[in-house]
C-alpha cells in the first residue's frame, strides 16, 4: 500500500513539474526537447537496471524474459529517439528506416526462438514477474504508453499543442514507471 502510494506522488509530483515548466518554456513537448530527452534518459536507464540484473540470473526463463524487457526498452528508445533532424546520414541509416527496424526484428526473432526451447520455464518466470511490484509497475507503464498513443493519433483537443503535451506527459510517466519497475527488480 505504501508502495502504490509513494509510486503515485511519485508520478503525480513528475507531472507537476513538467506542466510548471511549461509555464516558462511553453515548448517542453518538442522534438527533441526536455520532455522527450528526458523519456529516452529513463529508457536508457532502465534498460542498463535490466541488463546489470541478467548477472545474477541463471535460470534460462529469466534471462529470456529479461532480455526481452531490455529489448522493449530499446523499442521503445528508438521510437522516441529521432536524429533525422540532425541531418547526419550514417546516424540516420542505423536508427531510422530498414536496417534498425531489421536489427529490431532479428533481436524479437531471436528471442521469440530462445522462448520457443524454454517456453515452459520462461512462461512461468512470466507470471511470477508480473504478479511482483516491478510486473505491476510495468502493466501501469503500458497503459500509460497505451494512453499516449491514443492521444497520438485521435488528437482528441481542438488546440494541437496541448494533444502534443498530453502525449507527452503520459509518456514521461511511462519511462518515469519503467525505471522505477527496473529499480524494483534490481531489490
Amino acid at each position: 500500500m505504501i508502495f502504490s502510494l509513494l509510486l503515485f506522488a511519485g508520478a503525480a509530483v513528475q507531472s507537476f513539474l513538467w506542466l510548471l515548466l511549461l509555464r516558462f518554456q511553453p515548448t517542453i513537448f518538442r522534438e527533441h526537447g526536455p520532455m522527450e530527452n528526458f523519456q529516452v534518459a529513463c529508457l536508457l536507464s532502465a534498460a542498463i537496471l535490466w541488463g546489470i540484473s541478467l548477472n545474477r540470473i541463471a535460470n534460462s526463463g529469466s534471462r529470456i524474459l529479461v532480455w526481452a524487457i531490455i529489448l522493449l526498452h530499446f523499442n521503445f528508445f528508438f521510437l522516441e529517439f529521432d536524429v533525422r533532424p540532425f541531418d547526419v546520414w550514417w546516424l540516420t541509416f542505423l536508427f531510422k528506416g530498414i536496417f534498425r527496424n531489421s536489427v529490431l526484428a532479428l533481436s524479437w526473432l531471436c528471442i521469440l526462438l530462445a522462448f520457443a526451447r524454454h517456453a515452459k520455464s520462461t512462461w512461468n518466470v512470466f507470471l511470477q514477474w508480473i504478479a511482483t511490484r516491478s510486473g505491476k509497475v510495468m502493466m501501469i507503464a503500458g497503459i500509460f504508453w497505451a494512453l499516449g498513443f491514443l492521444v497520438d493519433k485521435s488528437k482528441p483537443f481542438p488546440m494541437a499543442d496541448h494533444s502534443y503535451m498530453a502525449e507527452e506527459l503520459l509518456e514521461t510517466n511511462a519511462t518515469f514507471l519503467m525505471v522505477i519497475s527496473a529499480i524494483s527488480f534490481r531489490r
